[in-house]
């Protein structure tokens, strides 16, 4: 899917136990930039409790891509393509919840 020059790869989007957040990828000009759904943006988007695992994370991802897609572009955008791993959080989200 594209979006704003970003080429993402949703396909490939991964529970990350450690961060407890999604990761997911994009490419602009030939180069792989993650991207990572905080748990603090999957509850808030999910409306979720506390409770969070790689299930109910990886649903929210799915349910709610056209959400995190949108806020991954606009926070590169942001950054003005300067870096190779970019976060989403819940205030990257709030105004599409």
């Amino acid at each position: 899917m594209e979006a704003h020059g970003l080429n993402f790869d949703t396909a490939n989007r991964h529970w990350s136990a450690e961060r407890e957040a999604v990761n997911f990828f994009a490419r602009h000009d030939g180069i792989e930039l993650e991207f990572i759904a905080t748990r603090d943006a999957l509850l808030a988007v999910g409306k979720h409790t506390a409770s969070l695992n790689a299930e109910s994370a990886l649903l929210t991802f799915d349910n709610y891509e056209d959400v995190f897609l949108e806020a991954a572009a606009r926070v590169w955008q942001s950054a003005g393509d300067s870096k190779p791993v970019y976060f989403i959080n819940d205030s990257d989200v709030a105004f599409n919840v």
